[in-house]
């Protein structure tokens, strides 16, 4: 096997510049397990599992052949977190919390009836734009206070400049909430709806900076302007 890279995304454990790298995996690995074990020893790490970036499980038993060059992993643990040590340009993390064995960050969320039907009533028939349906389940849904569920289905605006506050903001975008890290307070989530000509925006947040898909995001709590939820 030839040597390849892959990008691991580990903003589970680390909220500096260890949250995203890339890893070599060589002939030394032969199956998930490998990797695995590669990875802690690079990043001091313990017991840790890997999924896709699209939420799938990789067995630790399953063979390397299922993941590709230039594939994006996420690193985490169904145990607490080890801490982050003060380092060279890092900075030391806290309010960790324990995961319990019975909700694994990968597990699809559970939508009730209710956000089923939200949602159907917001999608648009033309490349996921805005709709009255967004705007008036805005109006009617309750102010975001703390951190979402999984599955919940969230209404907030952006900043259309990044951190920017002179930048002015998008309109409403809904989205699906599907994966939420207490520790930095980065929420995961499928977007519904948006209001036209705010790709670019959107791309600001993609999990995957170096792809165009608009429709999967990471958002930390704080970038989240009038968040309200359903």
């Amino acid at each position: 096997m030839q040597p390849f890279r892959i990008k691991v995304d580990l903003s589970y454990f680390f909220s500096d510049e260890r949250e995203h790298a890339y890893v070599l995996i060589n002939s030394a690995c032969k199956n998930i397990e490998d990797l695995q074990h590669h990875i802690q020893n690079l990043f001091n790490l313990r017991n840790i599992r890997l999924r896709t970036n699209s939420g799938y499980f990789l067995p630790p038993n399953e063979s390397l052949s299922v993941v590709k060059e230039g594939d994006v992993l996420k690193v985490f643990t169904f145990e607490e977190p080890p801490p982050a040590g003060v380092e060279a340009g890092s900075t030391k993390t806290s309010n960790k919390r324990k995961r319990s064995s019975h909700s694994p960050p990968w597990e699809p969320p559970k939508r009730s009836k209710r956000s089923e039907l939200s949602v159907s009533q917001i999608v648009p028939a033309n490349d996921f734009q805005m709709n009255d349906s967004a705007l008036e389940m805005f109006k009617n849904a309750s102010p975001l206070k703390d951190l979402p569920k999984k599955g919940d289905t969230i209404l907030f605006k952006l900043r259309k400049i990044k951190s920017s506050l002179g930048s002015g903001l998008t309109g409403v975008i809904t989205a699906i909430c599907t994966y939420i890290n207490r520790r930095t307070k980065a929420i995961s989530m499928n977007v519904i709806s948006f209001p036209p000509r705010i790709r670019g925006v959107l791309r600001q947040y993609s999990l995957d900076e170096s792809s165009d898909d608009t429709h999967s995001l990471m958002v930390k709590m704080s970038d989240m302007i009038e968040a309200k939820c359903r």
